[in-house]
Parts: C-alpha cells; structure tokens; sequence
C-alpha cells in the first residue's frame, strides 16, 4: 500500500490560508501545482488550485478529505504567474485563492468539451441484431475507415444506445476539448511608412539595446501628449517579437482597445490578441488559451492582463501609467502598473511606463535613478499644444445673474468649429441630468435609501439612481420628506449639456459618451469608429473621452466645470485633476489644424489650473511633492486603508476601534495611524462605515503589521466586515 499523497490548495474565499486534501490512489500520477482540483469545503464542492505538492502531512488526528476531481491535465497557473499571484495574495492581504482567480478567466481550462464515436476495426451493422434498428442505424452511418464522428451530429434518439454499443465492443467514444489554440506561426511585421521622429529615434536607441539583452530594465517615458509614444511602444514591440520573445500591452480602459486593435491587426496581425472584462466568456477563454497554448505572443489588454499566460515576456508596456484605473476596486486590490513592474523584474524584461503627466511615484522613483526617464519632448511634427482660454464663472455669474453650464466664449468657439467642419468634445465628468434633485420647502437633497449619497436625476428614463450602488427609483412629484410639490433639479450632468447642445445646435450631429450611454455590447467602440470617421460634430462626456483617442479632427475642446473636484477630501486630488485636464487638453490640435481649449472654472487661478492651461507638469510635480512630504503623505510613505462597515453603526465603530488598537500594538510606535473616524461616504449599499489610515516609510513591514493585526483581531472583528486597501488610489 503507498503512502497517503497530500496537497496544498488555494481556494478562492476570504480565509488567507491553505487546506490539505489526499489524494486518491486512482488519481495517478495526481496533480501538479497550477493544476485546478474540485474539492468538498463544507457542505459543497468548490475549485481550487494546488499551489504545494507534494504537501506535507496534516496535523495528527486531523480529518482530511479527498480530492473529488483534477480538473486540467496540465496546469492552468503557470510557475511564473502562481509566483505572481503568491506575492498578491502577501502584499494586497487576500487569499491566495483570490488572487489566482483573479488571474484566469471565467472557467478557466473549462473549454467545451465535444464527444466523438468511432466504429472499432472489423465492426459493421450486421453484427447487431435485426430488431435494433437505432444500433443498426448508428454503425452504418459510422465511416468504415473508424474516422470519428462527433456525437452532436447523430440523432438525438440514436445518442442513447452509444454507451450499449460501447460496452459490446462496437464503438469507441472519446472525449476532446474544442477549440484548441491555433498553432504559432513566423512573426511577420509588415514595414510601416511612418518615419520616426528625431526624439522617438533617440529614445528607441536607449530602449534598443535593453531589449536586445536579457536584463530587467525600467523606463519611464515622458512626453507631452501626441509626443509619439505609441509609436515608440509599437517599434519597441517589433523588436521583441523578432527576437522571440512576448510581449504585455496594459491600456487604463476597455474604451481605448478598439481603435488600438484596428492598429495593431493592421502592424501585426493574427499575433495579437485582447483580453478584457467587456468580452464574453467563451471570448476570454479562447483568448487566454490561445495565448497559454503560444498561439500569440503579443496581448493588449487592461489592468488584468498583467496576468496574461505570455511565453516568455520581453516587454511589459503600461501606457497612460498614471492612470487610476489600473487599480482594481475589488478584491484582490492590485495596481496592475506596480505588478507589472513586479512581473517585467521576475522575467528580467524591459518595462515602459508611458505618461503625459505621470504618476507623482513613478516619477520620483525615476529622480531617483530607480527608471531611466525618458523625454520625447513636444507633439510629433511640431504641432503646438492647443492654446487656452480661461472663462472665470465669477463673472459669468455677475454680468448675467445666474449661472450657465456653458458660457458664451464656448458657445461662439463650437459656432465657429461647426462653420469649418471641424469636431468638438466637451468634458462633463458627472453623468445623468441633474446632479441632485432639492426641495425648497424643506431644504432636503433626494438621497439613496443605502449609501449617503444624492441621487441623480437621468431625464431619458425619469429615474433617481445611485451612482454607487445602482438604486433606481421613480421621480416623485412632491418632496418625500415634506410632502411639498415643486420639487427642483440641481446642477448639471453629461446628459444635460447634450440636450442643451442639441437645442443650441440642431443641424449638428452629437453624441454622448459615458457609462450609460454605452452599456451595450459593442456601443463605445461603435461610438467610437462614428466619431474617428467625422460622423458626429459634438462629442459629449466623462472622462472616457480624455484617455488616450487620436482624433485629427478634433480642434477644440470644452471642460466645464474644472475646478469641480479639487475640495475633495483625498490627498491624490489635485493629482487626478491636473492629470484630467492636461489629457483631455491633449484631445485638441492633434492633426493638421491647431487645437484650442476653452476652460470653465470658479477658481480659475487656482495652482492646479493654472499648471494644468501651461502643461507644466514639472511645476506641478515640484509643487505637490513638497505638500506630500510635509504631510508624510505618498510618495514618502506606503498607505494602507482600512474600512470597517456594518449595517449596525454602533458594531462599526467598536469593531473599528479593535482593529486600530491591533494595528497599533503590531506597529510598536513605528506606525502612523490616523482614525478610526467616519469615511467620507459614511453609508455605502446600506453599511456604516470606519476609516483607519495606516502610513509608514517602510512598505513591507507595514503591510505585515497590518496583517497580523487581522488575525489578532480574529474572530472578534469579522473578517467580512473589514475591507483592505494596500496603496489607495483613493480616500472616498
């Protein structure tokens, strides 16, 4: 009799350990770490991953149960992506089950399975009796030769005497995988007519020679935008494939893939492949094998394709690097661009970080020698940047006695724009019609019955929603606090700037682009080609239209409301509005006609403004990193935010208290810590909720204080009750 096999499997639930399961003896040879196993957890199966094996035995007198099924013949995880997950799962303070799920698609290595019959050699239909008529009928339709027909193809009333047939020896069914990854073909980069730039050529001479070695190399590539950055990403591909190796394209939106792709089918062709949250399942699997299997060496993608099966990676492009949406907002809460970094260092690759106004970390590790900077200067050609005017809503408010969404200098610039042919995009980063809806009587704000927060008014369905949580209701007719009627909408949103375009302007074509306006499948990018092709003159929107779009005929540029976001209480808000503004400033001027920008603003000579109209991103960066280091706020420290909720106040706040005192003891004086106190958004989907800032120059020791301090607090603060944030993009 063997010696009983044991494994160590990671399960994708909120519990940071491992559990031990046998392996049976039919399972030979048994699985090998990266292989996904159904397990029995409790009174269900679920899946897990073996990461350890073979595992050491469990404790004397501890029950273990068996594995019920391997799921993969070879494992789904490789070595270098389970490495990658592991440092997840210690660094971001989730189970290492979570963090491989969040590397793998849906069902992953579940690919649809096909059956397929085949007549056994010497076989034929007069070895069956006359009466059966069915298995008659089966094996004459079966091909002599004993090539194998899919079962799907017989009859359906005829499937059910297979397994008889199988069993006397007539057939033989097998079961295959469908779909399988097309087989790698010779990278071939078909030449562009495009002539570099003397900058794009200076900088491509430093990337060159990393590429062309083996060593781990950082860049941070700094350039205004329309500088020809990705031109630089593409050429700096182009290299890597041909020597062999892979590459990872991380793009901050799915909005930004289309467009991109259509370029780079056309540079590289069947080598790419995508991978985001937008496809369907099936869509991301085939993908992702595709990929797994080396049918691809080159994958676009956003934050998640850090994960990305790639053989062999050789470059690891993250554009738009400073974007916050390369933080995830559930968990496991990783910054794709810092595990980049993480993964291109494992594989000793080249790492380009891309950014017209990059992240104040990133750049400070660049002054520090940590990234080679590279500068590629103004926009290709010599294009200037677009000029600006500044419309200060002061005085707009004292010449007219109220206030306008759009003053009369924008308006005369779309008049203008729409006399010449030429396009427009306005930024209104707030979505719906109006901003909250207020009764007089009373002075009472509409709020979500869950979170505290106003609700929105979208006038095409007449519905109050949640922009957090999603509650929709009815409009009612009289205050529900007062009973009063004469209800009033307040403020303005992406929506009502596109009516009231469509009635200052209706012989032009315009359109709206923001999350509710292209839910359906297919909608942005529609949006998009319609917009790149001239088909829309006025393009309205949240910040989807700031990031990254190329658009020639886009000549003028309307921001309203730019000032809008500064009073927040976050310590990354000035960083998020100058880097807002200086990008969808970018949109302007990029072809062959100059850009202009016309700038709403209450506070119009605000520092970030003002910083923001000259493009100035140095004076930005000197200005802010000396606010940062006088608070001791990041880049100078590592943040860790703590939120504690329950749908009892009272538990919120002691359960916070708990917790603050164990981060306390862990850190033994060596720790800031600030709360516990009320977060910004007290009431979230119907939970109270205590914020804890935890600050420390040491990143890692940090992060093991707080950990430790969530198992000292276990079971007394439930593990459910506490959400975990390693380095925060934001406070709110």
């Amino acid at each position: 009799m063997t010696a009983p096999r044991f494994v160590a499997v990671a399960v994708p639930i909120p519990i940071r350990r491992l559990f031990s399961y046998r392996v049976p003896d039919s399972m030979e040879p048994g699985p090998v770490p990266g292989c996904r196993v159904r397990i029995p957890l409790g009174k269900r199966d679920v899946i897990g991953t073996v990461v350890l094996s073979p595992g050491d035995p469990p404790p004397d007198g501890a029950r273990v149960r068996d594995i019920k099924e391997i799921l993969d013949p070879e494992p789904a995880v490789g070595p270098d992506i389970l490495k990658l997950t592991r440092f997840v799962s210690d660094y971001y303070l989730c189970s290492w089950g979570e963090a491989i799920e969040a590397a793998l698609p849906p069902n992953p290595g579940n690919r649809r399975k096909v059956r397929y019959v085949a007549r056994r050699a010497g076989t034929g239909p007069e070895q069956v009796p006359q009466r059966a008529v069915a298995k008659r009928r089966i094996l004459e339709s079966l091909p002599e030769s004993g090539h194998p027909v899919p079962v799907a193809e017989l009859p359906e009333n005829d499937r059910n005497h297979l397994r008889a047939l199988e069993k006397a020896g007539l057939v033989e069914i097998t079961t295959v995988q469908a779909d399988p990854a097309e087989p790698p073909g010779t990278v071939v980069v078909p030449p562009t007519d495009l002539v570099p730039t003397p900058a794009q050529v200076k900088v491509l001479e430093e990337i060159g020679p990393a590429i062309a070695g083996d060593d781990w190399s950082p860049f941070l590539l700094f350039g205004a935008t329309g500088s020809g950055k990705t031109e630089v990403y593409l050429r700096a591909a182009e290299q890597t494939l041909a020597a062999g190796k892979g590459v990872i394209y991380l793009v901050p939106e799915i909005g930004l893939t289309p467009l991109l792709m259509q370029r780079l089918k056309g540079r590289f062709g069947s080598q790419v492949e995508v991978l985001h949250s937008r496809l369907s399942k099936s869509e991301r699997f085939r993908a992702w094998a595709r990929v797994k299997d080396g049918g691809c060496r080159f994958v676009v993608g956003t934050r998640s394709a850090v994960f990305a099966p790639v053989r062999d990676p050789g470059l690891l492009v993250v554009d738009e690097e400073h974007d916050p949406s390369y933080k995830q907002q559930e968990t496991p809460r990783y910054n794709g661009r810092d595990l980049a970094v993480l993964r291109a260092r494992e594989a000793g690759a080249v790492l380009i970080l891309g950014s017209a106004t990059p992240s104040m970390e990133s750049f400070r590790h660049a002054g520090a020698g940590r990234y080679r900077l590279l500068r590629l200067g103004g926009r290709v050609g010599g294009r200037p940047m677009a000029a600006v005017q500044v419309v200060d809503m002061r005085e707009e408010y004292r010449m007219k006695g109220e206030i306008q969404p759009m003053a009369e200098p924008l308006i005369e610039a779309i008049s203008a724009r729409l006399s010449r042919g030429e396009q427009t995009l306005i930024l209104r980063n707030r979505r719906g019609y109006a901003v909250s809806v207020f009764c007089p009587a009373c002075g009472n704000r509409i709020q979500c019955d869950h979170c505290s927060i106003t609700l929105t008014w979208h006038r095409r369905d007449d519905r109050l929603r949640c922009h957090a949580c999603d509650l929709q209701r009815r409009t009612p007719e009289r205050c529900p606090h007062c009973e009063e009627p004469g209800l009033q909408f307040l403020g303005e949103g992406s929506e009502k700037i596109e009516d009231d375009l469509k009635h200052r302007f209706p012989q032009a074509a315009i359109a709206r682009m923001d999350r509710d306006a292209v839910r359906r499948k297919g909608a942005h990018e529609a949006l998009l080609n319609r917009f790149d092709a001239g088909g829309i003159d006025i393009m309205v929107g949240t910040q989807m239209i700031a990031k990254g779009h190329d658009f020639p005929g886009v000549t003028l540029v309307g921001i309203l409301s730019a000032d809008q976001s500064l009073g927040l209480p976050d310590f990354r808000a000035g960083e998020r509005v100058f880097q807002l503004l200086t990008q969808v400033s970018g949109r302007a001027g990029r072809g062959e006609k100059p850009g202009e920008v016309v700038l709403q603003a209450f506070d119009p000579d605000h520092p970030v403004l003002l910083e923001a109209i000259r493009q100035d991103y140095e004076a930005f960066y000197n200005r802010e990193v000396e606010y940062r280091r006088s608070l001791r706020y990041p880049p100078f420290t590592a943040m860790v935010q703590l939120l504690v909720s329950d749908r009892n106040p009272g538990k919120a706040a002691i359960w916070a208290d708990q917790l603050a005192e164990a981060v306390r003891m862990e850190g033994q004086g060596r720790l800031i810590v600030n709360g516990p106190g009320l977060a910004p958004v007290e009431r979230l989907r119907g939970k109270y909720r205590q914020q804890i800032l935890v600050r420390s120059a040491g990143r890692r020791k940090m992060v093991d204080a707080v950990g430790r301090a969530l198992e000292r607090v276990d079971p007394g603060v439930p593990r459910r009750a506490v959400t975990v944030d390693v380095d925060p993009y934001s406070l709110l």
